[in-house]
């Protein structure tokens, strides 16, 4: 169901990333809010797999939001990345928001 994490990226990291189990059906989606004066944040949805299925990469404090569907046979799980480009991170707290 919904959920709602939040996290801190600072310089020495620069991305955090989040494991989520999607029921048969369902369509999982991710959006991230950057702190206040927040710089670019980037999220990406992988597939249990490694590989990019979804992406946001809007930059300058603007809120990203990801979706992919899970059509197979069985609940897959999914990782949302929340990325700052090196350098760029900004230690406030940013907000991810999860559905499905």
């Amino acid at each position: 169901g919904p959920g709602m994490l939040v996290g801190r990226i600072l310089v020495a990291n620069d991305l955090d990333y989040y494991r989520v189990v999607v029921p048969v059906g369902s369509t999982f989606t991710a959006t991230v809010t950057p702190p206040p004066g927040g710089g670019s944040y980037f999220l990406y949805l992988y597939n249990q797999a490694g590989k990019i299925v979804a992406q946001s990469t809007r930059s300058g404090g603007a809120i990203n939001t990801a979706s992919i569907r899970n059509t197979g046979v069985a609940p897959f799980y999914f990782y949302a990345v929340v990325r700052c480009p090196i350098g760029y991170a900004n230690p406030n707290w940013y907000r991810l928001d999860l559905t499905w």
